[in-house]
């Protein structure tokens, strides 16, 4: 069938290709000025009349138009054929033009991703009754700005308002309004970045379904990044994903070369977007699967926009570049409700899940309140409350063996299993985790025969636990997944009897030989929570802990700060660690300076300490943390650092009351106008609806001499007064 987008145009812009950016390099390097000094790349963009940053970008290999990537090839002696594909060079000419075979892609990529959606792989069940398939709820997105120090702001004229005085606002993104505007740009590719079962998928899944419903979009073509194992991406379009869109082609039986043209130009003519789900689940030798995937985009792959996602931790040390990325946001309380709500009427019991909720919104739940705000645990949670009602879990290790132990209980009318067959399974389960992890393979049959028995294989299977996914290209042998990447994780901290583990026991001063670092590996790093939210090993823990903070590495205290952080993030998943106090203070201390007796004099640290610290503030058990900011804002009177804290505080503290009473009291007794309104601006955040904070800020405008405070604060008591 015919339409429109079969119809081809000339490309208007041309990519520099791998060995044209080789050779553009070499003769950069060479480039001096008549003095014999060398010539910087942004030297070499005035010559050529074109920015530094597009420079950058041709030698990265983004597309240009002909006139640009001519004009930098005769300013470096060479030929417009010496660094670029000559059939590219020919289609933006004009000279070859492949003849279109008529064929339909949109409603090839569309049928594609009803076919994934039905098959599970995009939106995967998370409970055995996968009602969370069918329920949305809106999550948000928000795109982080690198914060700047406080004594770099400047005093804001007073028409520009409060958002001066954030260190630097991050903005963020409703559904609708993501997108109107950021996919409605249709220009730049795009990370979603979060926690494991924060709605990723959930979100590039719905990205699919807008574009495929709305013409004026290309068309998506979706890829779980698992699937890929040691191919590239390249390959794995024209073979696995174009040989299984053969049968939606009912004119072709095979890929041939004319049918991968026609796809090929496709993506030339920019009419499909690459959408590509887990990063952090590509099978790599690479340092990062980041780094392994930005060597792939290159080519013809590089002419559409490419959306993926990946897990934050994964993300965050190895960024790619040219990828704005926007960051899930958690579910608010509202959405909690809206979730579990849903999630009950589909099962037709929804007076159960009033009772869940009641039992949430209990001060002594507020921790576990805290922790299913995540998608994936909260759907978790809910169908343990449907199948047993009772006390709440406090932590995820908790809360996944919960879940686990529930699943046998569920299966058991299907088929029986006795204490030691479960016990004997979550080990070989376990045991399989930790080699697929430890060696970055994918579950081949071969691989699970090899690590467990026959029986517990088929156990698995019959469980869920263990789920065929596709089988390999090459030798037809069947590939699995676990049932979701957090219960490999939790099955793998369970087995792992020692923290010597990730870090060596007797490591001194320098590395051990022979031994792995896997606190250091990002990978590694949601197992370790796992494995600190385990009830039976707090002993284990507690010597942990110690050796995290006291780690030497004798490299400037580089590792030291890691591990440190490490500890404190840890206090998430063990609440009773006898070191929680003194880790959150220090913590504090790194992100906001402390008062220097002897000197007499504040004491701030360098740069990055201090906005690392911060960072892990929010990270670590925010019920340490507030008291620990509280005494921090009363025990000290420098403004500057008062300020910071108070930031923080917005961040973890909504709808603490000793935090909202707190910042009453300074709002009432500072004369700072900087304070006053970074108060005003927290308050709008963890005080929605309290009265007694609504007080406060008209008492504060009654007051105002001055018009900034007079025209600022109104905007904080309206969105304080929305919910009231």
């Amino acid at each position: 069938m015919a339409n429109s987008n079969s119809s081809q145009s000339k490309p208007r812009s041309i990519a520099i290709s791998a060995n044209g950016r080789i050779l553009l390099e070499q003769k950069i390097a060479q480039q001096k000025d008549e003095d014999g000094k060398k010539l910087s790349q942004l030297d070499i963009a005035t010559k050529v009349g074109i920015s530094d940053k597009t420079l950058r970008e041709c030698l990265k290999g983004t597309p240009k138009d002909l006139t640009t990537v001519v004009a930098i090839a005769n300013n470096l002696g060479l030929k417009i054929e010496d660094i670029v594909d000559s059939e590219d060079l020919k289609q933006v000419r004009g000279e070859s033009k492949p003849n279109s075979m008529q064929i339909n892609w949109r409603e090839i990529c569309q049928k594609m991703l009803q076919k994934q959606q039905h098959q599970q792989l995009l939106r995967r069940q998370i409970t055995e009754l996968k009602h969370e398939i069918e329920i949305f709820v809106e999550l948000g997105l928000i795109q982080p700005k690198p914060a700047r120090r406080k004594e770099e702001t400047p005093f804001p004229h007073p028409t520009n308002g409060m958002r001066q005085y954030k260190p630097e606002p991050e903005k963020q993104y409703e559904y609708e309004e993501f997108i109107n505007e950021v996919i409605g740009q249709q220009t730049k590719n795009l990370a979603i970045i979060g926690e494991p079962g924060a709605g990723k998928t959930t979100w590039l899944s719905k990205i699919a379904e807008y574009l495929a419903d709305n013409s004026d979009y290309p068309s998506p073509i979706c890829i779980s990044l698992s699937r890929l194992e040691n191919r590239t991406l390249k390959d794995y379009l024209l073979h696995t994903w174009l040989e299984e869109a053969l049968e939606f082609i009912p004119s072709q039986i095979t890929v041939t070369p004319a049918l991968v043209a026609d796809f090929q130009q496709q993506f030339k003519d920019q009419r499909v977007w690459l959408l590509l789900d887990g990063v952090d689940e590509m099978k790599t030798t690479a340092n990062s699967p980041l780094s392994q995937l930005n060597s792939q985009l290159e080519g013809w792959v590089t002419w559409t926009r490419v959306i993926l996602t990946c897990r934050l931790n994964v993300w965050q040390p190895n960024p790619i570049a040219n990828f704005e990325y926007y960051r899930t946001l958690a579910f608010s309380d509202v959405q909690v409700r809206d979730f579990i709500q849903q999630w009950y009427e589909k099962a037709e019991k929804r007076e159960l899940g009033e009772q869940l909720q009641q039992k949430l919104t209990a001060p002594q739940h507020s921790r576990i309140f805290d922790l299913v705000k995540n998608p994936l645990r909260l759907a978790m949670l809910c169908q343990s409350w449907y199948f047993l009602q009772g006390e709440l879990p406090e932590t995820k290790a908790n809360l996944y063996q919960r879940f686990v132990n529930e699943t046998y209980e569920w299966k058991k009318g299907e088929f029986g299993t006795t204490a030691v067959q479960r016990q004997q399974l979550n080990q070989a389960l376990g045991n399989l985790a930790l080699r697929m992890i430890d060696e970055q393979i994918s579950l081949k049959e071969s691989v699970i025969k090899d690590v467990m028995s026959l029986e517990e294989f088929e156990l698995a299977e019959r469980l869920g636990w263990l789920n065929e996914i596709y089988r390999d290209q090459k030798t037809d042998e069947k590939v699995y997944a676990f049932f979701h990447l957090s219960f490999a994780e939790y099955f793998a901290a369970c087995v792992i009897d020692d923290w010597d583990y990730f870090l060596p026991k007797n490591h001194v001063d320098k590395p051990v030989e022979g031994k792995k670092y896997r606190i250091f590996d990002n990978e590694w790093n949601e197992i370790c929570l796992l494995w600190m939210g385990r009830g039976n090993i707090d002993d284990n823990k507690e010597e942990f802990i110690q050796s995290l903070v006291n780690f030497a590495d004798g490299v400037n205290d580089f590792y030291r700060y890691q591990t440190y952080f490490k500890a404190g993030v840890a206090l998430a998943e063990f609440k009773n660690c006898s070191l929680a106090d003194a880790i959150v203070d220090q913590i504090i201390k790194w992100a906001f300076g402390y008062f220097d007796i002897k000197k007499q004099e504040w004491i701030t640290f360098p740069d990055p300490l201090p906005r690392y610290a911060e960072v892990k503030l929010s990270s670590t058990d925010t019920q340490k943390v507030i008291p620990a900011l509280i005494s921090f804002l009363n025990s000290n009177q420098y403004e500057d650092a008062h300020r910071q804290a108070i930031s923080t505080l917005g961040n973890i503290a909504v709808g603490n009351e000793q935090a909202i009473n707190t910042l009453i009291s300074i709002l009432n007794s500072t004369h700072n106008e900087d304070t006053h309104m970074i108060v005003a601006m927290t308050l709008e955040k963890i005080a929605v609806g309290k009265e007694h904070a609504i007080n406060a800020l008209i008492n504060l405008i009654l007051s105002a001499q001055n018009e900034p405070r007079s025209m600022i604060i109104p905007g904080s008591l309206g969105e304080i007064q929305e919910k009231l």
